[in-house]
This record gives structure tokens, C-alpha cells and sequence, in this order.
């Protein structure tokens, strides 16, 4: 009776420490969700592909629903799409938050969709005849936490009658 009692005294000891070790895991492994750097101190690099950095758009281009704007993600890790923030400011003015026209097409994209709904409050088509400097700032972290971010530009300049592209 008294080994009994020792015996399992023992295994709830050694049950306790097994369970213990696996609850709170046993080093190595794992998988590489948002916070487990998993070894990755890089920032992911965020490229404008759509304008181009430092290109031309027509206002009507810019006003159309056809309009958009991407951005590459390059990484060793994927991206977690929920801290995405994207501003833009035209002109001397404050820069606004556009982020939720934007989402993750693939693993290396992110796109705007429906931008136009916000681009045709910025002026008015009919008579806008001067040209529009565009700034865009996007951030985005990887699952290591690590953030990544660019700034980039492009010029919206007038088409209309007797008005053609700048030279």
C-alpha cells in the first residue's frame, strides 16, 4: 500500500512536468506567426509599381475608375496585411489615410481598388487646369514585426480643351 502511494506520487510528478514542458512548449520549432522573429531582422522593401515613382498621370486618368495604385512587397517573410497604412497628399495639403482602398492581391501585392471614389473629391475635373503633385506613404510589418516602408510621387497634370500633357 505505502509503494502504491509512492508510485503514484511519482507519476503525478512526472505527469505534472511533461505536461508542464509541452504547454509552454520544448524549444525549437514553432511557427513563424506575428511576433516570432523566427530569426528575420529585415524590413520588407515596399516598391511603387503603379504609377510610376515620379511619372505623369492625366486628370481624367487619375479621376477614371480605372485608376490605381500597387506597390511590390519583397520579404523573406510573408506580410501581415492588417498593419498596412497608406497615406496621400496632394499639393501642399495634409495627408490623408487611404489605407482601406487598399489589399493584398498575392503574396508580393498590394493594390488599391475603387480608389476613384476618393481621387475625383480632391479637385474638380471641369476645371481644373493646373498640375498636381501627388506624394504616397505606405508601411507595412512582416510576420517578424519587422516594418517596412517608402514614400513616392507622381504628377497629375490637366487635360482638357486647348490643354494637352506637359512637355
Amino acid at each position: 500500500m505505502k509503494k502504491t502511494k509512492r508510485a503514484n506520487a511519482v507519476s503525478l510528478v512526472v505527469f505534472s512536468i511533461f505536461m508542464l514542458t509541452f504547454s509552454v512548449g520544448c524549444g525549437g520549432g514553432g511557427g513563424l506567426g506575428v511576433g516570432n522573429r523566427g530569426g528575420d531582422v529585415n524590413a520588407p522593401v515596399l516598391t511603387m509599381s503603379n504609377p510610376e515613382p515620379d511619372g505623369r498621370v492625366s486628370d481624367m486618368d487619375f479621376h477614371s475608375g480605372n485608376f490605381y495604385m500597387q506597390f511590390s512587397y519583397n520579404d523573406g517573410s510573408p506580410m501581415v496585411i492588417s498593419t498596412l497604412s497608406v497615406t496621400m497628399k496632394m499639393d501642399t495639403g495634409s495627408a490623408q489615410d487611404i489605407t482601406s482602398y487598399f489589399s493584398q492581391t498575392d503574396s508580393s501585392t498590394i493594390k488599391s481598388s475603387n480608389l476613384y471614389n476618393y481621387t475625383r473629391t480632391l479637385f474638380m475635373l471641369q476645371t481644373n487646369d493646373t498640375s498636381h503633385s501627388i506624394a504616397v506613404t505606405i508601411s507595412i510589418q512582416d510576420t517578424a514585426q519587422n516594418t517596412g516602408n517608402t514614400s513616392a510621387g507622381f504628377t497629375v497634370y490637366p487635360v482638357g480643351p486647348g490643354i494637352g500633357p506637359p512637355e
